[in-house]
């Protein structure tokens, strides 16, 4: 089972669309967190918007996971879910890392991710600078993944223009 934090320029309907893919590409549930990414306009200025409508979004993210949370322990069981050896995965996806990263350093997070045997940074487009600070607060049942894509597109288009010091930048 997999929860999933889209990237930019996202609609809901893409979201949906994404997810389905991911679950058919790996076989699994996906639980799917929908955040504003896609506020139109310019793609410069959409992207800023974007970015704005991230940090906006902690706070729905937050109560989220606290609902999630509460039903990992009622009335579902979580050892009865790891007993039938259903792993839960946190996945966050481009941009959607920029939000997760927000969420972190906000006083909201209490390390609800723990409930997640892991959790896992996809292509992250956040800045290089401090991220072992928010990074190495993220808590999972058992491992944080992060991937890099040097291949893409979009991760580029953001370095150029937006990133100072980008994650893929220094690996």
């Amino acid at each position: 089972m997999r929860f999933f934090v889209h990237g930019f320029n996202q609609s809901f309907y893409k979201n949906l669309e994404k997810s389905l893919a991911l679950e058919k590409e790996h076989g699994v549930e996906v639980v799917v967190f929908s955040w504003s990414s896609n506020p139109g306009g310019f793609k410069t200025k959409e992207y800023r918007s974007a970015k704005r409508n991230a940090q906006a979004s902690v706070g729905a993210l937050d109560a989220t996971l606290e609902k999630l949370g509460h039903y990992m322990k009622e009335p579902f069981n979580k050892e009865a879910l790891e007993a039938c050896d259903i792993k839960f995965t946190f996945m966050t996806y481009s941009l959607g890392n920029y939000l997760f990263q927000n969420y972190v350093i906000n006083a909201l997070y209490e390390a609800e991710t723990r409930m997640f045997d892991n959790v896992v940074l996809c292509q992250a487009d956040v800045d290089n600078a401090g991220h072992q600070h928010w990074v190495n607060n993220i808590e999972a049942g058992k491992r944080v993944y992060i991937t890099i894509n040097e291949n893409d597109w979009v991760l580029k288009w953001s370095d150029a223009n937006f990133q100072k010091e980008s994650v893929r930048k220094n690996c």
